[in-house]
């Protein structure tokens, strides 16, 4: 029932529309007539061409309403990516700036490191002669000429002098003068350093005669540093060493050669 009193008053409603169209055509008729009775009216042939010009016009205008709308939005999708562009190279200069700001950084902490070094090497270089001193004219033979010792503080390069302060050529050293010196320098190297670095020392009494492995068995091994591995023979290191020695070690172990299996077999021990 209601949608039956709906669609009737539905019909109502079309049947005037349909009243006021027939009289809007009436009123639409009755003007034609009038228009085509004053046909010769130059002023009503004006307007009829007036309004006929403005209709034409009033199209072209709304073409270009159109053509200009569709400008603007792609004048618009062009700046948005335009200014897109201008804020990713915004971030991209930010962060070149941020990297330079890193690089200048670096290099004036690179200056105040090498100000630094220059300041103290002169400091560490009096620990390293004192060191080198202290273990050199510990383990050198008495006929050893050298007296002395500087170190060049630009080259850092060590020099022995005799007791008239003439410098002694290395070239000329012997064997166990030599391997005194190298084993000097590195454990005065490691102290000035000051860290507890592991020292390897591949047959270290080989050239040496008995005043010189005397110096380094007694002197120097056992102290040497914080852990010490020497890889001796069994002519270097006999019995009598051995056992002289065996407080300062820790571990030891021998090399065997193994025919059977081509390699080398560890094994714990000494030769003795």
């Amino acid at each position: 029932m209601e949608r039956i009193a709906a669609t009737e008053g539905t019909a109502g409603a079309l049947k005037d529309l349909l009243d006021r169209r027939e009289r809007l055509e009436s009123e639409l008729r009755g003007v034609e007539g009038q228009l085509r009775a004053n046909g010769g009216n130059p002023e009503v042939n004006s307007l009829i061409d007036k309004s006929g010009y403005l209709s034409q016009r009033l199209g072209q205008l709304d073409t270009e309403h159109k053509n200009l709308t569709g400008e603007i939005q792609r004048l618009e999708a062009d700046l948005a990516k335009r200014r897109r562009q201008v804020e990713e190279r915004q971030r991209a200069r930010e962060a070149r700036s941020e990297a330079g700001r890193a690089i200048q950084l670096a290099y004036r902490a690179q200056s105040t490191l090498q100000t630094f070094v220059k300041r103290l090497a002169p400091k560490k270089l009096d620990i390293l002669k004192k060191h080198f001193e202290e273990m050199y004219f510990r383990l050198k033979k008495p006929e050893d000429p050298a007296r002395r010792v500087e170190i060049d503080q630009d080259t850092w390069r060590v020099t022995l002098l005799d007791d008239q302060d003439r410098p002694l050529e290395k070239r000329v050293f012997g064997a166990g003068m030599k391997e005194m010196y190298a084993l000097s320098l590195l454990w005065a190297l490691s102290k000035a350093s000051a860290w507890e670095l592991p020292i390897v020392i591949d047959t270290p009494a080989g050239r040496l005669d008995t005043t010189n492995r005397r110096a380094l068995f007694e002197k120097y091994l056992p102290h040497a540093g914080h852990q010490v591995i020497v890889l001796s023979t069994d002519t270097e290191v006999d019995i009598e060493w051995a056992r002289r020695l065996e407080p300062h070690v820790a571990r030891q172990y021998r090399l065997d050669y193994d025919e059977n299996q081509d390699s080398t077999v560890i094994r714990p021990g000494y030769f003795f």
